[in-house]
C-alpha cells in the first residue's frame, strides 16, 4: 500500500509542474438525499485537458464516516475551464455502522477500497460559478468488523449476510449521480 500511495504521489507531483489553463482550481460541494452525505471536492488543472483532484465524501445515516477520492479528469479539445469530461478515481473510506454493537465486535470501525469510471459536464457561469452534474460507476469493498468472540461471529452470521446487501443498497451503491455547485478561481 504504501508503494502505491509513493507512486501515485510522484506522479501527481511530475504531473502538476506543467503548465495550467487561466484558472488556478476548484472548489465545489454538494449533498446526497437518498443517502444523506456532504460532499466537497477540490480541483486543480494539470494542462489544457487534465486536471487532477479529491473527493471527500462525508455519510450521515448507514455507514457513517469519510471516503476520500482522489481523481483524474480528461477534458475535450476545448480545454479544461468547463465542458465534457471523464474521470478515473481510486477511494478509502474509514466507516461505522449506525447500529454497531461495541459489545459484539472488537472494532468499531472499518476501511473500505475501491474505484470508479464516470463522466461529467462542467457549465461555467459568471466567469467563476461551477455547475457540475455526474454519473458513473464505482465499486467498493464491503466493510467487515471482527467479532469479539467464535460465538458471536456464528451467531451473527445471518446479519452479515443482510449487512453485505444494505451495503450495496446504501452507501456502497455501485451507481452514483451528483450535482455539485463550485466557485473556480
Amino acid at each position: 500500500m504504501k508503494k502505491l500511495i509513493f507512486t501515485v504521489s510522484t506522479i501527481l507531483l511530475a504531473l502538476s509542474s506543467a503548465k495550467a489553463q487561466s484558472w488556478k482550481g476548484n472548489g465545489s460541494a454538494g449533498f446526497g438525499l437518498l443517502n444523506p452525505k456532504a460532499r466537497i471536492q477540490y480541483e486543480m488543472p494539470l494542462n489544457k485537458q487534465f486536471s487532477v483532484g479529491a473527493n471527500m465524501n462525508w455519510y450521515f445515516a448507514n455507514w457513517q464516516g469519510p471516503i476520500i477520492e482522489p481523481f483524474v479528469r480528461v477534458y475535450g479539445k476545448n480545454g479544461n475551464d468547463d465542458g465534457f469530461f471523464g474521470q478515473f478515481k481510486l477511494g478509502y473510506g474509514n466507516l461505522t455502522t449506525a447500529d454497531i454493537n461495541p459489545d459484539l465486535y472488537s472494532n468499531t470501525r472499518s476501511s473500505v477500497f475501491g474505484g470508479g469510471l464516470g463522466c461529467g459536464y462542467k457549465f461555467l457561469v459568471a466567469n467563476h460559478f461551477t455547475i457540475e452534474p455526474y454519473f458513473g460507476v464505482r465499486l467498493y469493498t464491503t466493510p467487515t468488523y471482527d467479532y469479539k468472540t467464535t460465538t458471536d461471529a456464528l451467531s451473527s452470521s445471518v446479519n452479515d449476510v443482510a449487512g453485505g446487501v444494505g451495503w450495496f443498497l446504501t452507501t456502497g451503491l455501485p451507481i452514483e449521480f451528483n450535482w455539485k455547485v463550485g466557485y473556480q478561481f
